[in-house]
């Protein structure tokens, strides 16, 4: 039904935290963490610079709920 990733998210949305990190990061190396965050840095950068900003989008919202 969802991905792991998506089942932290869920779980974190709930307030259920997790008491430990992945066991996958002790895998890799120093290096291979550093540019897996990184990625996840820069996606999560790249979706908030796409995003409109907070008035704008209250505008589409009120626009859209007069359709």
């Amino acid at each position: 039904m969802f991905s792991e990733n998506s089942w932290v998210q869920v779980m974190m949305g709930q307030g259920i935290t997790p008491q430990r990190y992945h066991n996958i990061a002790d895998a890799m190396s120093r290096e291979q963490l550093d540019d897996f965050l990184k990625q996840i840095q820069g996606t999560v950068s790249a979706t908030v610079a796409a995003l409109p900003n907070h008035g704008d989008f209250v505008k589409q919202l009120v626009a859209m709920s007069k359709l």
